[in-house]
């Protein structure tokens, strides 16, 4: 079975590797390569250079669009070129049993190819882009376009799937032609680990991992510690740097600004933290969240309907908006030690029992299997 997967619009091979994010992006499929039943191909927005990572994917074939196209320099003609790119690679990706996308955006490609060839196509989602670009205050011009690409998405995929039960959900209701059947939960994953007591871990400082963005909400978080003694380590980079930085300054917060991290140096760097945060006022499914989670951090989160999916408030994890006093206040009176472990122990069971990367591979292929007998 051959499945070509295409990138998020604008994405290669090599952006990856600078966002740190190659070795987690790429994982399910290079250990389903290694089944001699399933081969892939990448179709990504890179160039040549995206072949320079081919010893690392084995046999999976790169497909660089920007090897066999002139990339424009105006972003409008490359947004252009996105959709006739398939007529002119066609031949150049060739026949194959199954297309997927990595995200929504970007699903044009695939779609076209899919009427063209009539192949099956699941489309893979990590969020809704409707509605996260409402909650982003997107222009109503790419508002539409969300839509109406979810919509076509939707009436042409075999299979569609989503990270949250939220977003499930809401889709049933939101979008026409939606056939229950063909709508699947398929939440991110965390690699297997044993459980790492978390007694001598540091208790003076909390990480946070996430772009430095608006959606993300640093700022939020810093606030949260104004004229703290806590810590905070923040992994990530963006736009906001800078401003975070100033924020930080002005509030009188310690914050350490650790940049991008490896996907491997971060599943370890989440064992010296006792606490995490995530401060996002709207989430998919986080990945930080349940790896903090699958390394026994105590979590705590801003409540909103995804996150809730994942932390129950006093269990396995604390929800921000339910404490009666702000985060640092409430780890200044520290919870017994018993406490501690009971809390991080669940959090690691929780993840590792829902979010297992041995369970995603074997639901991957069977839904590959199951897309090719519709």
């Amino acid at each position: 079975m051959n499945v070509t997967v295409f990138f998020t619009y604008k994405m290669s091979l090599e952006e990856w590797d600078k966002l740190r994010i190659f070795e987690r992006e790429t994982l399910v499929y290079r250990k389903l390569a290694k089944n001699e039943d399933v081969s892939f191909k990448f179709v990504t927005y890179g160039n040549e250079n995206d072949l320079s990572y081919q010893e690392k994917l084995k046999n999976i074939e790169i497909i660089p669009i920007y090897k066999y196209l002139n990339k424009p320099d105006n972003k409008t003609l490359q947004l252009l070129q996105s959709f006739i790119a398939p007529f002119k690679l066609k031949k150049v990706i060739g026949d194959t049993d199954i297309y997927k996308t990595n995200q929504m955006y970007g699903s044009w490609f695939p779609i076209t190819l899919k009427l063209i060839r009539n192949k099956p196509l699941i489309v893979r989602t990590g969020f809704d882009l409707y509605s996260f670009g409402k909650k982003q205050n997107k222009k109503n011009t790419k508002l539409f376009f969300y839509f109406i690409l979810t919509q076509i998405a939707i009436l042409f995929s075999s299979l569609y799937f989503v990270t949250s039960k939220t977003d499930h959900d809401y889709l049933l209701k939101k979008y026409l032609w939606l056939n229950k059947k063909k709508l699947k939960i398929r939440p991110n994953w965390v690699s297997e680990t044993s459980y790492e007591n978390i007694e001598n871990r540091v208790a003076d400082k909390v990480l946070s991992v996430g772009r430095l963005e608006g959606q993300k909400n640093m700022k939020g978080l810093i606030k949260e510690f104004r004229d703290s003694d806590i810590v905070i380590d923040i992994v990530g980079d963006g736009s906001e740097r800078e401003d975070l930085k100033k924020l930080a300054n002005e509030l009188n917060v310690n914050v350490n600004f650790l940049g991008l991290v490896k996907y491997d140096e971060l599943l370890d760097l989440y064992k010296n933290y006792k606490y995490f945060v995530l401060y996002s006022d709207f989430e998919g499914h986080p990945k930080s969240l349940i790896e903090a989670m699958s390394r026994g951090c105590i979590c705590f989160v801003k409540g909103n309907e995804n996150t809730k999916e994942i932390i129950q408030h006093n269990f396995n994890g604390f929800i921000i908006d339910e404490l009666q006093e702000s985060v640092p206040s409430f780890l200044s009176n520290k919870l017994r030690i018993k406490e501690e472990i009971s809390i991080s122990k669940k959090a690691y069971e929780f993840s590792i029992n829902n979010y297992s990367l041995e369970k995603t591979i074997n639901i991957e292929k069977l839904d590959y299997e199951i897309s090719t007998q519709k």
